[in-house]
């Protein structure tokens, strides 16, 4: 029981209003104590934006503009070039570049085989990784999945880039971590 339930009906509805009062404070105190967490908590978080997550477990590889490379699940892919400005893109100072992209389906693809642009960033000299946009250069690289082996997908991928950076690597992030280091 309440202490409002306790006192006779007279002095119910004060105990009730007062009740009522504290309840609020304690329950604004908790949402400041809430607040002032998740402040703490966000305050932890790297906001460094554009970076592909970082994992020892994924080897990584470098290899040259146009060298064919074979993933650890047996796929492969080459980056056969990268054109340095395919238009302006959206925002101050941005301009889109496109990377010319096959992969192909090894041996023995699984039923999750298979390609996208979103596995594809640009690396810039600062280590930040840009993502593919939508395409502008066509034919663009079509999401598949491959059921048979050795089945190929070939496109352009998009990326958007500030201008005033020169593009370092086209990154492969999948079952592998692969860089082609752009000339």
């Amino acid at each position: 029981m309440t202490d409002a339930e306790h006192r006779r009906d007279g002095d119910r509805g004060k105990a009730t209003l007062r009740e009522t009062r504290d309840r609020g404070r304690m329950v604004r105190r908790r949402n400041v104590a809430a607040v002032a967490l998740l402040a703490s908590l966000a305050a932890c978080v790297s906001t460094k934006a554009n970076q592909p997550p970082s994992s020892p477990s994924i080897p990584t590889t470098t290899v040259s503009m146009g060298q064919r490379v074979e993933t650890t699940a047996g796929n492969i892919v080459v980056v056969y070039s990268l054109l340095p400005s395919v238009g302006k893109a959206p925002g101050a100072n941005m301009v889109l570049v496109a990377a010319d992209i096959q992969a192909c389906a090894g041996a023995h693809p699984t039923t999750v085989t298979g390609v996208q642009r979103t596995l594809f960033v640009v690396e810039t000299p600062d280590d930040h990784a840009w993502p593919s946009v939508a395409a502008v250069k066509k034919p663009e690289l079509k999401p598949a999945l491959f059921a048979k082996p050795k089945q190929c997908e070939r496109g352009w991928v998009t990326f958007s880039i500030p201008q005033a950076q020169k593009p370092a690597y086209v990154v492969l992030n999948s079952s592998a971590l692969v860089k082609w280091r752009i000339p």
